[in-house]
């Protein structure tokens, strides 16, 4: 028997925080440290998100970052083949369109 389990986050995303008068430079540089945590842990596990904006970064009320949507992420090839994530991924090409159309 499968099952899909998806965690319940609560909070507000980076962008409804930011909203028209931005954050102090104090939160800025945490959630950013935060961000590049997260973005270094999925990395190692091989999974490239390739679509991190505001939109897609949850704050929870305890100011923890939460990346989310990982709906187009991708697992690199050498991840897949032997677990060496150190192969790059292949590149975007001029024209092409990856995660949100604005």
């Amino acid at each position: 028997m499968d099952f899909l389990v998806i965690e319940l986050v609560q909070g507000k995303t980076l962008k409804e925080l930011i909203g028209g008068e931005g954050l102090p430079y104090r939160e800025v540089a945490g959630y950013g440290v935060q961000i590049a945590s997260a973005l270094a842990a999925a990395h190692s596990a091989g999974i490239v998100h390739w679509d991190i904006k505001p939109a897609n970064i949850m704050v929870t009320p305890d100011n923890r970052i939460k990346l989310l949507d990982f709906g187009i992420a991708k697992l690199s090839p050498a991840a897949e083949s032997n677990g060496d994530t150190r192969t790059q991924m292949q590149q975007t090409s001029p024209g092409m369109a990856i995660g949100t159309v604005a």
